[in-house]
């Protein structure tokens, strides 16, 4: 949990981070459509094969993005297994007793997990590079035609924002509750797995209760401010299209495309 990057903003100067959030908000859906488009391995390499690109370019931290991939390695191992249980179908490679391993049932579940994978990725590339409130501003610029037909476009990004907010500060606050509880001897490396999920209850409490003291604090101060009042709100940064940027998010959709004229997808 304390490596889980997805909602982490990392300061740094780089030219993503600089860029406006429309055009990654843009690449980061198309992106994850594109990863269910594809049926083959040759389309996720290539989208992987961008991801990477991009993170060696700006100069990212990939250690702290690949924490995040970490972070759901159960969920990765659980996938593939999973599909072992599948009905019969393919060809039998292994079998203990009543789990038989196929090649039809391994390669879903390798490409469901590399489906996972990749999302992991490109939503810790938006996230570390984009502050949640700059974040919210691009995508509730984006949605701004929806009020034409009386959507809350304002209140469902300030929503966003907020659980984006939120995210780590949650997942710091557990680890301090963890650390806490295991100074009053509380065992969570004890082998037995029952006793680890009954250590998990005396954590539910705090972190609820500091969830919603949060919660209460947010809204007294937004409020004091003036939110919901039903007046619009200007922004310090207004965002501005810049045509590299325009450019570039076209290149890179175009990349994401090659594949599909090159290798055969269902």
């Amino acid at each position: 949990m304390k490596n889980f990057s997805v909602g982490k903003y990392i300061p740094l100067d780089t030219p993503l981070h600089r860029a406006d959030p429309r055009p990654k908000a843009i690449l980061t859906v198309f992106a994850c459509i594109m990863i269910f488009v594809y049926s083959d391995y040759q389309g996720l390499l290539a989208i992987a094969v961008i991801l990477f690109a991009i993170i060696f370019a700006f100069g990212l931290p990939l250690g702290k993005i690949l924490n995040s991939v970490r972070s759901v390695i159960v969920i990765l191992i659980v996938t593939v297994a999973f599909h072992f249980f599948l009905p019969p179908g393919g060809e039998v490679l292994a079998q203990w007793g009543f789990i038989r391993i196929t090649d039809v049932g391994l390669n879903m579940g390798l490409m469901l997990a590399g489906r996972i994978f990749l999302l992991v990725i490109i939503l810790s590339l938006l996230t570390i590079t984009t502050p949640p409130l700059r974040l919210a501003d691009g995508i509730e610029s984006l949605l701004k035609p929806l009020e034409i037909i009386r959507l809350p476009v304002s209140k469902i990004t300030t929503v966003m924002s907020i659980t984006l907010r939120f995210v780590p500060s949650i997942f710091t606050h557990s680890q301090k509750v963890i650390r806490a509880q295991a100074a009053r001897g509380a065992d969570f490396q004890s082998k037995n797995p029952f006793k680890r999920v009954k250590q998990v209850f005396p954590l539910m409490i705090p972190l609820f209760v500091k969830a919603f003291r949060s919660a209460e604090e947010l809204a007294v101060a937004m409020d004091s401010r003036g939110y919901g009042t039903g007046e619009s709100r200007s922004h310090l940064y207004p965002l501005r299209w810049r045509a590299p940027e325009v450019l570039i998010s076209l290149g890179l959709i175009g990349l994401m495309l090659a594949p599909l004229f090159v290798f055969p997808v269902i």
